[in-house]
């Protein structure tokens, strides 16, 4: 079994009532192999009545690069629905387009 330690800092600014931008910066290490890998996120958000927008970009040193870009829309507090669209630029192969929607439940 690999035992994988995490490591992250992360800072997120309010720019407005509204919005806000945030960083996140992760190592992940698998102690069986001793690989190290780093990531860097940064994502924005606006919220407009009950719905937030998001733009995000994540990069994986050496790895993949992804962007996001989606939507949730909140009906009360307790349940939501969801759209989100994700590029993937991968080093090598084939670069993917996914995309998602649902709902959430809180209780």
């Amino acid at each position: 079994m690999n035992s994988v330690e995490y490591m992250g800092a992360g800072i997120t600014f309010d720019l407005s009532d509204a919005t806000t931008i945030g960083y996140n910066h992760t190592i992940k290490e698998v102690e069986s192999t001793a690989v190290e890998t780093t990531a860097n996120e940064v994502v924005a958000s606006h919220q407009i009545g009950g719905t937030t927008f998001s733009v995000g970009y994540g990069e994986i040193e050496d790895g993949n690069k992804y962007t996001t870009v989606g939507a949730e829309k909140k009906f009360g507090e307790n349940f939501s629905m969801y759209g989100a669209y994700q590029m993937t630029d991968v080093p090598t192969g084939t670069d993917t387009n996914d995309m998602a929607a649902g709902i959430k439940f809180t209780f």
